[in-house]
C-alpha cells in the first residue's frame, strides 16, 4: 500500500509554526518534541486516511497529536490535506459555542 502524501495548507502550517515559535521561546526542546510528535501522528493517516475521528467541521477528520493539540485534515483524492491545527482549549471551530 502506497501512503498518501501529507500536504499542509499555508494557513495550517502558519498556525502550527506560530505555536512552535511560542513554545520555543520558553523551551526549544519542547518545541522540537511537539514538532516530531505532530509529524509522527500523521504517518498512520497517510496509510489509513479515515482513521482520525470525524471532525467537528463537515468533511474533516481530527487526530489528537498531543494531549493539548489537534490536527484537522481532509482526505483528498491524491493526498491528505492538513487544513487546521489548534489547541484543545481553543474554541473550535471558530464561532461555535
Amino acid at each position: 500500500m502506497t501512503p498518501l502524501p501529507i500536504i499542509w495548507t499555508d494557513e495550517a502550517r502558519e498556525i502550527f509554526l506560530e505555536y512552535l515559535f511560542f513554545i520555543s521561546e520558553k523551551d526549544q526542546v519542547a518545541a522540537e518534541r511537539l514538532f516530531d510528535r505532530v509529524e509522527n501522528s500523521l504517518v498512520p493517516v497517510a496509510y489509513f486516511p479515515y482513521s482520525g475521528r470525524p471532525g467537528r467541521v463537515p468533511s474533516t477528520y481530527e487526530i489528537v497529536a498531543h494531549p493539548n493539540y489537534v490536527v484537522i485534515y481532509e482526505v483528498r483524492e491524491k493526498c491528505i490535506e492538513v487544513v487546521d491545527f489548534t489547541h484543545v482549549k481553543k474554541l473550535y471551530p471558530p464561532g461555535s459555542a
